[in-house]
This record gives structure tokens, sequence and C-alpha cells, in this order.
């Protein structure tokens, strides 16, 4: 039976968030499919890493954490909540086996409603990347040298090809955007992926993505709660849905 790869990258900071995301997500997998677990490692204590294995542990899935040499990213930009873990998906294709042709990686600060596995099964093509729209960001497309006919992703949950990444050598493509046009980047990471992948990318239902702060208007039920920009639940903010969080924190025995 094939296995769902999931990656994500924390800091201590987000360590206690990941352990949420992780556990809603496979308290809500229904299916019978092996779940493997990649945390790119950026410097968790030995008791966060603790505290992220305890609240998966009924689960049994296998989980790795995996170090990168983060030097390649200290010196882009960052921007408030978006630290220089935003940039660590790119090193996904290397850190992983290169059997693994298929991945997904999440952000840490999410909730995941629905069965991930439906999700996984999407199938992307020649598609580099799955991923959801992110509404009213058409002013960047100029900037980015987007066509006024494309739609601008989040990169929050990316269902990636990694076979097209690797072949495409998209990684060194990403650092080099970055080293040309790097007064034009405000959003850390997502610009860049934009920028490259503007058509090659499988634009899924916002229902895996539902930024709070974007789709909140929207009759939309969310497989994936995203609490994107920087009111966050777990910081004393009262963003749409954050109870949510907390119902999962409590199960996973993290309150």
């Amino acid at each position: 039976m094939e296995t769902i790869h999931i990656v994500t990258a924390a800091n201590n900071k987000y360590a206690e968030p990941l352990a949420v995301m992780l556990y809603s997500l496979l308290k809500n997998k229904k299916s019978a499919m092996r779940v493997n677990i990649y945390i790119i490692d950026s410097r968790l204590t030995f008791q966060n890493k603790r505290k992220i294995t305890q609240a998966i542990r009924p689960y049994k899935s296998e989980v790795k954490f995996l170090k990168i040499d983060s030097s390649r990213y200290s010196q882009l930009k960052t921007s408030g909540h978006l630290t220089k873990e935003t940039y660590y998906r790119f090193s996904i294709p290397d850190i992983l086996d290169k059997t693994i042709h298929k991945a997904l990686y999440l952000d840490c600060d999410m909730v995941v409603k629905g069965d991930v596995t439906d999700l996984w099964n999407h199938d992307l093509g020649s598609n580099i990347v799955g991923a959801v729209e992110n509404p009213g960001l058409t002013h960047r497309f100029k900037d980015l040298s987007i066509p006024e006919t494309s739609s601008y992703f989040n990169a929050g949950v990316l269902l990636i090809n990694l076979k097209k990444w690797r072949e495409q050598n998209i990684s060194k493509h990403l650092l080099h955007y970055i080293k040309k046009n790097h007064s034009k980047i405000k959003l850390c990471s997502q610009d860049p992926l934009n920028a490259l992948l503007h058509d090659k990318w499988l634009k899924i239902d916002p229902a895996w993505n539902y930024q709070v702060f974007r789709y909140s208007d929207l009759k939309i039920e969310p497989s994936i709660i995203h609490f994107t920009t920087y009111k966050k639940p777990w910081e004393g903010y009262k963003p749409y849905l954050f109870e949510e969080y907390f119902k999962y924190a409590e199960e996973a025995g993290l309150n």
C-alpha cells in the first residue's frame, strides 16, 4: 500500500502548534494508508521533540527529525512571523530519499479536519505542485512577472511532485530568482514559488487550505484550517475558528 509522506518544519516557538497539526491530521485520517512524517528540525529542544512525538504516539506513525544546511537561507529576507524556516520547504526534494516521488508539505499553523488521503490522491500530472489559491494578491503579479491570466497560490499547503521538481532543478532556480529579484520579494518563500511555478501548479479546492482571513465569508466546510498572518490562537488572538485549535490541543494533551 502506498505511503503518505508529510513534511513540515518548525523551530521551538512552533513546536506545540506543530504537534496539534499532526495530531489532528492523524486523528482524522480514515484510510488505512501509512503516514510517514518528516520534520525539518530548526534546533528543536529534546523536550519539544518529545512533546510532538508524545502527542501523536497513539497513531504509530514514523517520525523523522531531519537536519538541513540552513546557511543557504540565512541571508534571505524574513518578515514578522515569516522566519527563515519558511524557506526550508525548498530543501524537501534534496532531503527525502530519491525513491520518494511525492510529498505533502504543511505549515505548522493549521488544523487538519479532513481525511488527508483525499488530498494526497490528487493527480498532479505534469505539474510541479498542487496548491490552493491565495485570493487578493493580484497586485503582486506585476512585480513577479506573473501573467494576468494566472492565479497566485498560498504556499502553506503544497502537494509536491518531487520527481518533476528534481528533474527541473527547481530549488536552484528559486534561490537564483531570489538573488536576482531581492527587492521585489515581499512574501518570502511564497513570492518566488509563484513567480517560477505560476504555470506549473494544479489548483486544489479551497477547503484544503482554508485561510481564515481570506475565506471566512465563503460557505466552505474546511478540510484544513490555516491560521494565516501573525494572529495565531496560541498567541492570544481569536481569529475565525480559533476554538478548533484548542479543541485538538486539549485532545492531544497539550493544554
